[in-house]
């Protein structure tokens, strides 16, 4: 066993562990994850649309559900058919969407919203592509088991949410309206 400061970047090297203990492993590397997450979502829930309308309290019990995750510069978030156990709110950096059938992007979402919503509420699979910009990405995931406990647990928070996901897809739609128009 391999014992890591807390407070420092956990860099797992690739090692093949017993069943039993990759679960430890993994359930710790977790409750890493989501301590990581909370001062930077919280850093930023001012420009998160996710959280508008929520008090200091409520977002502080939001953020500490997340996790954080860094993903690299052309990597996809997710593909179409892939499994929608996750949602994300961009923290930094910018995602292309792209259907299957057309060669250019439907939309772009950009730090401060959500992406991979859709068929997370609906608990369907992606019909979308998502593709991370030029640059590095920054997000918080929220996986459906964590979201569906806190909603159960604070509905006022889950209220919020579901208005807020709501209203950023209204925006969404306009601007790849607003996209296909000119296109």
């Amino acid at each position: 066993v391999k014992m890591q400061r807390l407070l420092d970047p956990v860099e797992i090297p690739p090692a093949k562990l017993l069943p039993a203990t990759q679960r430890v492993a993994d359930l710790v590397l977790e409750a890493y994850h989501q301590k990581e997450a909370i001062p930077r979502l919280r850093e930023v829930a001012h420009q998160c649309h996710l959280f508008t309308g929520l008090a200091e309290e409520q977002v502080e019990r939001l953020a500490r559900v997340f996790s954080r995750r860094e993903f690299a510069a052309g990597s996809s978030l997710f593909q179409p058919g892939g499994d929608s156990e996750e949602m994300y709110v961009l923290l930094s950096g910018r995602v292309e969407i792209q259907m299957p059938e057309q060669s250019e992007p439907v939309g772009q979402v950009s730090a401060g919203e959500t992406v991979g919503e859709v068929a997370f509420l609906a608990e369907a699979r992606h019909s979308a592509r998502a593709v991370v910009g030029s640059q590095p990405l920054e997000a918080g995931v929220l996986t459906r088991r964590d979201f569906a406990d806190l909603v159960r647990r604070r509905p006022d928070i889950g209220v919020v949410i579901y208005r807020n996901l709501a209203l950023g897809l209204g925006e969404k739609l306009k601007r790849a309206d607003r996209t296909l128009s000119r296109g």
